[in-house]
C-alpha cells in the first residue's frame, strides 16, 4: 500500500531549496480556500505545503511516496534541505504581521 512521508521545516522562518525524489509545491496546482470572513481581516493564501519559506518549524515543504511506511521514511532522509534564515513579515502584504 503507497504510504507518504512529509519533509518537514527545522526553522521557525527561513527561505529553503529542496532537492531529491520529492514532491513541491510546484507540483502541485492548488490553494487552500479561505473560508473566514471577519470585518477587517487581512487576506493570506494558504497553499498545501510551503512555498519558498517556511513559516513554522514543523511547516511541511515537501512529500515523499513510499511502497509502505518505512521506504517512505528512507526516501524522506535522502531528501536534501537547504535553509537561509528569514527575518521578515511572514507574508510580504502585512508587514506587522497581524492578521486579525
Amino acid at each position: 500500500m503507497p504510504f507518504v512521508a512529509f519533509v518537514r521545516s527545522n526553522y521557525p522562518h527561513a527561505y529553503f531549496s529542496i532537492s531529491g525524489d520529492v514532491v513541491t509545491i510546484e507540483d502541485l496546482d492548488y490553494t487552500i480556500p479561505s473560508i473566514a470572513s471577519l470585518e477587517g481581516m487581512k487576506k493570506v493564501t494558504v497553499k498545501p505545503l510551503a512555498d519558498k519559506k517556511a513559516l513554522f518549524v514543523g511547516h511541511a515543504m515537501g512529500i515523499v511516496i513510499g511502497d509502505d511506511e518505512y521506504s517512505a521514511w528512507d526516501k524522506r532522509e535522502e531528501v536534501e534541505v537547504e535553509y537561509k534564515e528569514a527575518n521578515e513579515p511572514l507574508y510580504p502584504n502585512i508587514p506587522d504581521n497581524i492578521i486579525y
